[in-house]
Formats: C-alpha cells, structure tokens, sequence
C-alpha cells in the first residue's frame, strides 16, 4: 500500500514509522505504517524524517499507539473503550470477527504481551499510559477452573495478585475489583510496566495484594458504578466469599506504621476503613428462632426445640451498631444479629484495634446477654453454662464490677426439681437437713447442674438461705398449704402432712420456740426501723431474709393451713361432729388440741395430737379460751346430729361433753359475744340445743319441773343440768309448763 508524505501532516493521514519489536506488533495496522521489509536506506532516511515532526511521517509514541489500537486489538475489545465500563471481556469469543473485524481468537498471550512490551517503551509514565485507559488489555481470571480467559479494561479496579488464592480472587471479584492474572505472558508484563504502580501516591493502575490495595481499589469501583448505570451499587457476597475476603484484609499486617513504610500501605487510613467498613461482608451470628416453649433443654427429639436460621445474615460496620463477644468460643445461643461472627482471633483483634468495634467485657455481656433474658435463653443448657462459668469466675468477675454478684444473686437463673427458675437468695441448702425435711424439694432447692459441692458452695456465698428462718418456716407452711388444698391440682395429703409435721416438729424444739418467742428488743428496733429506717434502697425494698416483727409472722403463720389435723373422727369419741372430706393440714387459728374436740369439731379441726410444746401452744392461741359462737355452732351441730340418742356409747359421751359446752358458754353470759351466739342457736325455736339425757330437744320442748313424763314431746330438765339454769334460762327453757302446752300437745 502506497502512503503520501506531506509537510506537517496537513491533508494526509499519519504514518508511523515502528522499530522492529513495535513492527511486530503493527502487523495488523501495516495500511498505516512503514513496512520495514522494504528498502532499509529509505526506511533509515524515514525515521530520521520521523524524529523530525515536520511531515506526516511519525514514530510510534504514546498518542501513536492510542491512535493505532483500535487497529492492533479486536473488535469488541476496542468498542469496550467508549463504555465506560469495568466488567472483563471474553478473550476467546467467537464472534468478535462476525463483521469482519479482527478476532479475540487470534490475540494469543504472546501478542498481548509483546502490546505491554511496547507500552513499556512509548508509554512509560502513568500520563502517558493514561491515555489508553478504556481499552481491555489486562489479563484477569475469572472462573476458579481457569477455562475461560478474560481481559479488563485499563483503569477498572485491579489488584495484585501476589498472595491472593483464587477462593480470595472470587471473593474480591463480586466486590468489583479484579485480579492481574500473572500466570500469563501478558500479566506479567502488564505487572512489569513501570506506570501500572505508583506507590507514593496509590495513583497507579494496578494496586498492591493489600487490604489498602483493596481498599483503593474498591473505592474505584464504587467511584466508577457511581456514575455509570448502578448509581447505588452495592456488591454482595455469599458466605464463603465474604470469609475468604475477610480472612484477607482483616490482618494486623497490613495495618499501622510497619505496613505504610512498605508497599502494601498502611490500611488504617480513616478513608481506607470508611471503605472496608462499608462493605457487607461481616458475619454476624443468627437471631434464635423459637419452635415451642418451655424450659426443658432441645436435646430432647420432637419436643420444645428452638432453631436458628440457616443463612446467617452479612452486614456493614456503618448501617447499625454491632458487638463482639468476650470470646469466641461463646456460645452462640446466647448471641443474635448485633453480634460479629469471627473466623479467627486475628480478625477480631482487628475489628477492635482498626474498626472501632466494641468487644463486649465478660461483666458487660453477663448482664446484657445473660442476666437480662434468662427466660428467653434456649436451649436450657446454654443458658446453665454460662451462668456455671460466671459462677466458678465469680471473684475475677466481681473484681471489674462491685456490684455484678449482687445482681447474679437476686437473678433467678437456678433450676429446681419443677422445672422453674429461682435466684439464688429465694433458694435454700441441699446440704442442711432441717432444711429439706421442712421445705419443698420441687421448689426450694437447687437442680442439676447447680447441686454439686461446690457450686452450692457458691451459691451460699451468694445468699442461698442455709439457715432456718422465719421465711423458710413461711415457705414451707405455704407448701403444706398447696400440698393439703383439696380442691387443687397439687393434693398430696401424705406430702402434706410430712410437711406439716416436720414444721411442727421444728417449731417445738429450743431454737423453733425462739423464733416464736417474744423478743422486745427486737420488736422495737423492727418498730422504729419501719418508720425512720430505709434498708437496702438500692434494691428498692427488704433485704432477703429480713425477720419480720414477731406478731406479724405469727399473725402470717396462724393463718396458714399447715398444721397436721386428725382426718378422721377418734374411735373413742363416738357421736363427734366431723367435717366431710377433710384436708390433712389445717391454720393453727383453725385448729384446737384433741382435749377440745367436743367443743369445736364442728367448725375448726383437731390436731393430729396434743402440743407437746407449751410455748407453742400459748403463742398459736391454742390454750386460750375457745370462743362462744364456736361453742354455739357446735352445740347446733350435737343438736342436728343427735335429736334421739339409741347409742349407750354415745349417750355417755354427749353425757360428758354437753355441761363441758354449757359451763364455758355461762361464762360469757351478759357479753356481747354471748348474745350474738344465743342469736345464732335460737334458729327460729327450731334448734335442738338443749340436752335431756336421751337426746337434744328445743328450748320450747323443756322445762325445769313439770309432773308429768311426756317425751318425746315435753321434757323435764334432768337434774344435773340444773346448775346451768341462768344459760338455759337465756335459751329459752321454761321454769314449768303452762296449760297452752298440753292443749297443743293434745291437739
């Protein structure tokens, strides 16, 4: 092909004279260069013409090889320059010559890098190389099986790839940025060029194999998406991915003064950490999921299991607050979304030292994570090894934090044998026998895993109750309660009554009648203190365990059904009144000794034997009198049960215990008591109250002298009553009969 030279190029299209090596390359632009085969004198004479400007003729130089590269690359490759764009262009596509152009098939390795070679000599400073940005000559891998071959465009974020594993290579792929592949001819020339890097200023094409190199190169990327087509691109990574690029930028190496003096750069720069910080690669651990309630550990099948999401979610460092835990080996049941999921120790002490994440302290995340959900924590045994960790570390623990032992100690994180959680302060020793002989061992004492030695060691230091007192006492009494309640889900009468008797037991020895006993002294410091004192108001009321004022828990424990009751009436008391369906415990207000049994077996219960204490007996009223409606109501129930008396046996027992009934009720005569008792057992005239030897007969039916046996229908007093004459007398009985009654009684 014949080319015309003209002065200063006016009117004439350029033409380049090549060197040899540049020659070689220019094969496929020969329409406009000097094809050095020809005639070597005018060759020579045209490169000195060259070198001189003054024509047409031109040596090849930067702004020659960018006019020669749509010429010298194929055609799509060239067509990539005016896109703007980063994505890698097949290398071996078929179809680039389908118009006749030239064919990606045809730029072997060799070729491209013989392209850098001269790029080395034309172009050999970042200005100069800049003018070609656009066009794809970098070599990049992108499949890990290395079957395909792909080129980037020059100026697309490129990174070294010195010590970046393929794994590391996709990872950084889906975050934009590629990777110089240098096992090609071409890619190691490209890395040779002299202006692909620029150290002092990260200005250059291709940036270091660091988390700064990264970090810049990441930043082109956004940059670049930025004012393209994807305004708020963002990549995303799958969970091996976002490790394997984690596991690469997140090391101490490439952070601080050591790194910066280096070629890697130090990647602590506050913009290279906005960056890294901004993408959406840091594992945080699954929020639990429940599948059924309860507090029973999921190592049982099919029954109350919690799950946990599959995917556990990726997140930034900048969108919303997130933690790490004291340590890695932290359970996960006890962390959610806001907590990091590190690979490595590396990792974390990065995030920490460079990020600015915060690691929780062991005092921090007890409180927050632990203490704060016990009742949300599952499985069960997450939740018991950690609290059994905080306990054998409790003296490091309270070391940093003063008051994290009283917060541990009123959190109810301990089992019990039903399944419930108590704190340690409303839990009693295992290891005291009085203790468990009085209280419930479903509810008062701790359960595996907390009942070995020397946790319950622990636990007592935290104020688990090792001592009898006024609140044991209460909680058992309570217990027998529950345990004795008929009409309730737990009736137990045999529990009940073991609970009832192991109370009564204690409270007659020594130290049970103390607990009783009066105490002025004490009286008036609980007196004073209630009104001027102000205990433990950082726990916002009483200390655990404080005594009560003794009338108080007296007063508390009188009203109690705990007392071990006869069930049954005494074979030796025929004719007693009894109640249906009794429960084995009673209130001790509710109760009387045997002795009283015929005065108030109708209305109260019988204990199960006499008090063999006494002082317990004065303080529980069992010594005092028994009152006069409960004697009315029983003489109502003698007289409902026994109108006719056919029993000897019982006719000698009601001979007995009636005058016991009528001489203490004469001795509330003229009260105000006995009055509303004598309201009671008048009953319209229709009660039987009055006692006439064969049975009970109403006041109206009896008089005090009659001359005439008309039972069943009048009766005369028996003689031995007589002396009760001022309380029959207020009942209703008659000194004699009138004329009225026997006309009614013959009628």
């Amino acid at each position: 092909t014949a080319a015309v030279i003209r002065p200063g190029g006016v009117g004439a299209p350029a033409l380049y004279v090549p060197d040899a090596e540049e020659a070689r390359l220019m094969a496929r632009a020969s329409s406009r260069c000097v094809d050095r085969a020809c005639d070597e004198t005018i060759v020579a004479r045209l490169e000195t013409l060259a070198g001189t400007r003054a024509l047409n003729v031109s040596p090849i130089d930067d702004d020659a090889i960018v006019d020669l590269m749509p010429d010298v690359l194929p055609t799509a490759w060239a067509r990539v320059r005016g896109r703007a764009s980063n994505e890698p262009v097949p290398w071996d596509d078929l179809n680039d010559a389908a118009d006749g152009g030239i064919s990606a098939t045809g730029i072997s390795d060799e070729y491209l890098a013989l392209v850098w070679r001269v790029l080395a000599s034309v172009a050999s400073d970042t200005r100069a190389l800049g003018k070609l940005e656009g066009f794809p000559l970098l070599p990049v891998g992108c499949s890990a099986s290395g079957s395909k071959k792909y080129v980037v465009p020059l100026g697309a974020p490129l990174i070294d790839a010195t010590g970046v594993s393929v794994d590391v290579a996709a990872a950084m792929r889906a975050a934009g940025v590629h990777v110089l592949d240098v096992g090609t001819l071409a890619g190691a020339s490209a890395g040779a060029h002299p202006a692909m890097r620029d150290h002092p200023a990260m200005a250059g094409f291709l940036a270091p194999a660091s988390a700064a190199g990264f970090a810049d190169a990441f930043a082109r990327a956004v940059a670049r998406n930025a004012g393209g087509t994807h305004p708020g691109w963002s990549p995303t990574f799958t969970r091996e991915e976002a490790a394997n690029l984690r596991g690469f930028v997140l090391r101490r190496r490439w952070f601080g003064r050591g790194a910066g003096s280096g070629p890697d750069f130090d990647a602590a720069d506050p913009e290279r950490v906005a960056s890294l910080a901004s993408l959406r690669m840091y594992e945080a651990f699954p929020e639990p999921e429940p599948a059924g309630g309860g507090d029973n550990d999921d190592d049982a099948p099919g029954e109350r299991t919690w799950k946990r999401s599959s995917d556990p979610p990726l997140l930034d460092l900048v969108s919303a607050p997130v933690t790490l835990a004291p340590h890695r080996g932290t359970d996960p049941a006890l962390l959610g979304t806001d907590f990091l999921n590190t690979s490595s120790d590396e990792e974390s002490a990065v995030l920490v030292e460079r990020f600015g994440v915060e690691r929780l302290t062991d005092q921090k995340f007890l409180r927050q994570r632990v203490l704060s959900r016990l009742d949300r924590i599952r499985p069960a045994r997450a939740r018991n090894d950690a609290m059994l960790d905080a306990l054998r570390r409790l003296p490091s623990l309270c070391a940093g934090d003063g008051s994290l032992a009283r917060a541990i100690a009123i959190s109810p994180f301990v089992p019990t044998a039903s399944g419930t959680l108590a704190a340690p302060t409303h839990l009693y020793d295992p290891r005291i026998p009085e203790l468990v002989a009085l209280l419930d061992r479903n509810t008062s004492f701790p359960a595996a895993p907390f009942d070995d030695d020397a946790t319950l060691g622990i636990l007592a230091s935290l104020g688990m109750r090792s001592t009898v007192t006024q609140t044991a006492v209460l909680d058992a009494a309570m217990t027998a309660e529950r345990l004795g309640d008929v009409a309730g889900d737990a009736y137990d009468p045999a529990a009940a009554g073991e609970r009832g008797w192991a109370i009564l037991r204690y409270l007659e020895t020594p130290d049970g009648t103390r607990m009783l006993a009066p105490d002025p002294v004490k009286d008036v410091k609980s007196f004073f203190g209630s009104m001027f004192g102000k205990e433990d108001e950082k726990d916002g009321g009483k200390k655990e365990g404080a005594e009560l004022p003794r009338e108080a828990f007296v007063a508390q424990l009188s009203g109690v059904a705990w007392v071990p009751v006869a069930t049954e009436p005494p074979e030796s008391e025929p004719g007693l009144p009894w109640p249906k369906n009794p429960s084995p415990v009673a209130a001790p207000n509710n109760a009387r000794p045997p002795n009283d049994a015929w005065l108030c077996s109708a209305t109260m219960r019988v204990l199960a034997r006499e008090p063999q204490s006494s002082a317990l007996a004065d303080v529980l009223g069992w010594r005092r009198g028994v009152p006069a409606a409960t004697l009315a109501r029983q003489l109502l129930a003698l007289g409902e049960a026994h109108p006719s008396v056919e029993d000897p046996a019982v006719g000698r027992a009601l001979a007995a215990a009636v005058p016991r009934v009528y001489a203490l009720l004469t001795t509330s005569l003229n009260s105000r008591e006995f009055a509303d008792a004598v309201a009671g057992c008048a009953g319209g005239g229709e009660a039987r109250v009055v006692w006439v030897g064969t049975g009970f007969a109403r006041a109206e039916s009896v008089a005090f002298s009659g001359a005439l046996d008309l039972k069943p229908y009048l009766h005369v007093l028996p003689a031995d009553l007589t002396c009760f004459r001022p309380l029959l007398t207020a009942l209703g009985v008659r000194d004699a009969f009138g004329a009225g009654d026997y006309v009614r009684l013959l009628r």
